[in-house]
This record gives structure tokens, sequence and C-alpha cells, in this order.
């Protein structure tokens, strides 16, 4: 399939590298307004657009991988998607409940392909992990804790990350990475979600504490931040023991405690980089006809969305 990017930072040129790396994945064009002409340069065999919409009237291109800041996937995904493309858009897919409910409806409605670019979910040591929670060997899961916070507080007040009118903050670039997990492993909405937060001068979430009350008194326990650094470590304890995960977004290590039994999994990367995954996903997807992943699926979408949403109204408002 040909690909079209739209908008090309740090993350899609990590993109990039990946499907140049997959014989069967080709991209076409790449469409950016702030950094066109040196991208002519640089990739001399992509068609190069300044303009968003070149990308959506290219009939060459089958699918668009949306990487521009968050306040603008809602606009171009709609865009993509009346085009006739699928969709492979960076997290979070949207804002609001409202913005990922209506992306949701049109890729319904148009048979296409839409699926949130939350790439650790299809990582193989993640995967391992789900395998032996579903096997039982740690019992039923009654508690999650994660941590992913690093210090940008020197990136200055222009960076997306400090700048509300960019959809800016730690809950949103940050925090989607362990909601996420937990709605994983609960397969449910949380019945409750308690927030607490330290917000910048402009009203960014700086960092952020929340714990998540699922069914069957289950509970996530996490936290965000983009102002200190913390381990990005997740721990899932259950009835009969434990599962750690260092670095649990991009980890390739789980560490098991069960039954008076200690073992570390080494389960590391073996296709040529960790989007690579993500991208596999979308073409077993589509060849099937399917218009999202079971691994991310629209549901989990709108359930992280509104949890985010939460969170992010409590710690406004208190």
């Amino acid at each position: 399939m040909n690909w079209g990017l739209i908008a090309c930072g740090k993350i899609a040129r990590k993109f990039i590298a990946s499907i140049q790396s997959m014989p069967e994945a080709h991209i076409k064009a790449i469409a950016s307004r702030s950094n066109a002409a040196t991208l002519k340069e640089e990739f001399a065999s992509i068609e190069i657009y300044d303009k968003y919409d070149a990308i959506y009237a290219d009939p060459a291109i089958d699918i668009v991988y949306i990487s521009n800041t968050h306040n603008f996937h809602k606009v171009n995904v709609i865009k993509a998607l009346q085009s006739g493309k699928h969709v492979l858009c960076e997290k979070p897919l949207g804002i609001s409940v409202e913005e990922v409910a209506e992306m949701i409806s049109l890729a319904q409605e148009n048979n296409l392909f839409l699926m949130e670019a939350i790439w650790t979910r299809f990582l193989p040591a993640y995967n391992r992990m789900k395998t032996i929670i579903q096997s039982g060997m740690i019992g039923e899961v009654r508690h999650i804790q994660a941590n992913f916070a690093f210090n940008a507080s020197s990136w200055g007040d222009e960076n997306r990350l400090n700048n509300p009118a960019l959809a800016g903050g730690a809950i949103w670039d940050v925090g989607i990475y362990p909601i996420s997990l937990a709605i994983d492993l609960y397969d449910e909405a949380p019945v409750e979600v308690i927030a607490r937060g330290v917000l910048s001068e402009d009203k960014v979430d700086l960092r952020s504490s929340l714990l998540l009350s699922f069914s069957g008194e289950r509970q996530a326990q996490l936290f965000c931040g983009i102002d200190i650094e913390t381990q990005h470590d997740a721990i899932i304890s259950g009835t009969e023991g434990w599962i750690r995960i260092p670095k649990f977004w991009s980890g390739e290590r789980l560490e098991l405690n069960y039954g008076g039994h200690k073992e570390t999994i080494l389960i590391p990367v073996d296709m040529p980089t960790s989007f690579s995954y993500e991208i596999e996903a979308c073409y077993e997807a589509i060849a099937t006809g399917q218009i999202e992943h079971s691994k991310m699926n629209h549901r989990h979408s709108q359930i992280i969305t509104a949890v985010m949403s939460d969170a992010l109204a409590q710690i406004k408002s208190n």
C-alpha cells in the first residue's frame, strides 16, 4: 500500500524509517507546511507537498499517517476519511469524546480502517505479558501501577508540550500510555476516575496522579508528567503473583513473581523498528476488511479519551 504522511516531525521520521525497511510498504508522499523545501532535499524519491490537501487529493495514496499536533488530528482524520483513505493517527486520536466519536462514526460509514497509533500494544514483550495474564499464572489482576514522566521544563513555552493552544500537557502526551495499559488489561471503562495534578501558569497539566476504579474492586494507580523524571515501569498485580515491565511503553523485558517463583523473560524487538509491528497490524486488518484492529480497537480509543477528558476536567477545576 502507498502511504501519505501529514506533517514530518521527530515521530514521523521514525515512522518513515520503519516503512522504508518494510518491502510491502511505500511512502508515496509527505505533506508539510513548515519544512517542505528541506524535505525535498532530504527525500528525493518521495513526493513532497506543502499543503495537506494534496495528500487527500492524491489518488495513488491508500492510507494516511497523521502526526501533527494534537489539536489538528480531528480535522485531518476527517479529511482523510472523506477522501476515501484509511487512517493511522498518532495518539491521542482526538482531544474530546465528541471528536473521537465523530471520527469513528465516519470510518464506519465509509468502511475505512481507522486506528489510534498506540504502538506499545503491538510490541512482543507487551503481548507476552498479556498472554501470561490470560493463562492465569498470576491469578486475577486486581491492581495496576504505571508511571511515565520526563522533564521538559527547559523546552520553553512555545514547545507544543507547554502550549495550551496545541493541546499540550502531560495527560494527552504521555498519560495516555499508562491509561491505555489499564483499559487494555481490564477491558472496560472505569466506574470512577479521581485525578489530581499540577498546572502551569498557562493551565497546561505538568503532572497528574490518577486513581481509576473498575468493577470487581480492581484499581489502577497511574502517574504522568512533563516537568520531572520518573521510572517508566508498570507493575501488574494479581491474586497469585505479579509482573513488572521496566519501561513498559517500549520494554523488552518482563519480571515475573508467582507461586514463590521468580523469572525474568527477555523478548527483544525482532523487526526493523518498534513501529514496524503497528504498521504490520494496519496491513493485517485492512487485508481482512476490518475497519479497526482487535489490539487497539475503537471502543478502547473512546474509553481512553473519556478518562483523559475526565481527569483533565478535575485537575483544572481543583
